[in-house]
């Protein structure tokens, strides 16, 4: 996909944020005809032009200048992006380090808060139940209204909250048997 393809109306970029050529020509700072020509393929935008091309839509020079992104240098995003800021490479690699490490922790979060809403409804129904026992203490025989009414209401939440638990609590068996044999492999 060239160029003038990927700024055309009918992909993602300039549908995405403007719809007209004259609106994106006055946020270029350039005439109308200068973007009709470079959607047609008749004249390129100089490097300002396409600088400012990639900060208004947030894409990369590579995205907006090779047809296809395994055409790119190898190794030319990576690059760029260490010579902007020296040493920013290092810190995302001890970013995504440390998340492969402790990735399981998210399941761990999703189960707990899980836990906690379904503990903190279940508290609400008993709670429910407790004022609509009798004066003297005791639970009436006929629970139907109990059954019927919050228990209908709150069942969908309740089902949701447990899947939340067991589904966190599954991922997080899933990735610590994943890193173990991750670590397994590692060592031979």
């Amino acid at each position: 996909m060239t160029l003038g393809e990927k700024l055309h109306p009918r992909w993602w970029l300039r549908r995405w944020r403007c719809d007209r050529q004259e609106q994106l020509a006055a946020e270029l700072d350039v005439s109308r005809q200068a973007i009709s020509k470079w959607e047609c393929g008749d004249s390129t935008p100089d490097l300002d032009k396409l600088r400012a091309i990639c900060t208004y839509f947030g894409v990369t020079t590579d995205y907006l200048i090779w047809e296809n992104e395994e055409d790119a240098p190898a190794g030319a995003s990576s690059a760029s992006s260490a010579a902007a800021e020296p040493g920013s490479s290092e810190k995302w690699e001890t970013i995504r380090a440390a998340v492969r490490r402790n990735g399981y922790w998210a399941g761990y979060i999703a189960a707990i808060i899980g836990g906690a809403m379904l503990l903190r409804t279940l508290i609400g129904l008993i709670t429910v139940l407790s004022l609509m026992s009798a004066a003297d203490g005791e639970i009436p025989e006929e629970l139907h209204f109990f059954w019927e009414g919050p228990v209908r209401v709150m069942l969908p939440s309740i089902i949701g909250y447990l899947v939340l638990l067991a589904g966190g609590l599954a991922f997080a068996w899933w990735y610590r048997k994943k890193q173990r044999k991750r670590e397994e492999n590692d060592d031979l």
